[in-house]
């Protein structure tokens, strides 16, 4: 809708709009990003749904989510699909 005129702009998060740069790298002349302060806007938690009667899913999901940060893959992960780390704070 910004490239047809129709839009100013557009709210998404860091990801979202990394992942449309990613995939449309002529379009990063027109349209930019632009950081609102986490006091005007405080980020939403995000968490997968698990049964919580299901104590000892909950434990392995997070020992796997530790194991994957501790080693690096979720940073290169974030690297390799949205083209930037957007794992740090």
């Amino acid at each position: 809708m910004i490239k047809q005129g129709r839009a100013e702009g557009a709210f998404n998060d860091e990801g979202a709009f990394a992942t449309y740069i990613k995939d449309n790298p002529e379009d990063a002349k027109i349209v930019k990003a632009i950081k609102v302060p986490t006091s005007a806007s405080p980020a939403a938690k995000i968490a997968p749904l698990l049964n919580q009667k299901n104590k000892g899913l909950q434990k392995q999901v997070n020992h796997a989510i530790k194991q994957l940060s501790d080693d690096g893959t979720i940073k290169k992960l974030s690297v390799q699909y949205f083209g930037s780390d957007l794992t740090q704070k």
